[in-house]
């Protein structure tokens, strides 16, 4: 479908404020570990503000995060609509390709679920990894070195396994599109053939997801334990560095080990659309 872009060009000034308190949003929760250290050390010192500061930021955050799910819903549900009616009325379709135009309608959600959850969270987890870079490195550089080998190794399996997550979308797509066929002309054997078919390609997607999960969980444990024991065993180091500190590793880890799922969701998508395109 060639009008998906002009459909996101007309909504472009929604997108851009939802995106624009997304970063807002995230730029907000990022500093939140580093507040938080600063706030234990304020406590035990009878300093309460750097406690209110980081309520100060967490409320904020907050505000901004409620603001755009609300905005989000209106704006995507908005663009739903304009993607289905475009394919509804596209009179390339015949009658014959009358599941295909169905299917086609049914799949506009999927993009529409990853404009709305998946870039955003991938957006999140992009700022969240770059903040954390940048943050950790203020503690030790070799904090920063360990991370990039991690981060390196992520972008190595996922595009590695580019090719394979494409090509099960496409089955997976064929499968759903010959699935609506056989609900519309009523064929039991067809409706049953096709279930299954399904249901193997989203076996296989998830078992490529656990496999690249597991190996970067792995290298994070690596990453996670060298922190520890290097922040621990510094002289004079505070309670509230040593929180900051394995917060933010934690965060690391939860951000990357999210990304093979969101790598995939996109790459899915991206089959979608073109599949759309191609007629």
């Amino acid at each position: 479908m060639r009008a998906l872009f002009n459909i996101i060009k007309k909504h472009k000034y929604k997108i851009f404020i939802t995106t624009f308190i997304l970063v807002l949003e995230n730029i907000l929760f990022l500093i939140l570990p580093l507040l938080i250290g600063y706030a234990i050390d304020g406590v035990i010192a009878k300093n309460f503000f750097p406690l209110w500061t980081m309520i100060f930021f967490y409320a904020m955050g907050l505000i901004m995060s409620t603001i755009r799910r609300m905005i989000d819903t209106r704006t995507y549900s908005h663009i739903h609509l304009d993607m289905a009616e475009s394919i509804m009325y596209d009179d390339e379709y015949d009658e014959d390709e009358r599941h295909k135009q169905l299917s086609r309608v049914e799949m506009t959600a999927d993009i529409i679920v990853t404009l709305n959850n998946e870039i955003p969270m991938f957006v999140q987890a992009s700022i969240q990894i770059i903040g954390t870079f940048i943050i950790l490195s203020r503690f030790s550089f070799s904090y920063f070195i360990a991370m990039t080998l991690v981060c390196v190794l992520a972008t190595i399996v996922c595009a590695f396994s580019t090719k394979s997550i494409y090509h099960l979308n496409r089955k997976l797509n064929n499968n759903y599109e010959g699935y609506i066929d056989s609900i519309t002309k009523n064929k039991n054997k067809s409706f049953s053939k096709y279930f299954h078919l399904m249901n193997e390609r989203k076996i296989h997607l998830s078992d490529l997801e656990a496999r690249i999960y597991g190996g970067l969980l792995f290298a994070v444990l690596g990453l996670l334990v060298f922190v520890l024991v290097s922040e621990s065993t510094k002289p004079n180091v505070s309670a509230g560095d040593i929180f900051s500190v394995m917060s933010y590793v934690l965060k690391f880890q939860a951000d990357i080990s999210f990304l093979p799922y969101l790598y995939q969701k996109i790459i899915g998508t991206k089959e979608i659309v073109n599949r759309i395109d191609e007629d």
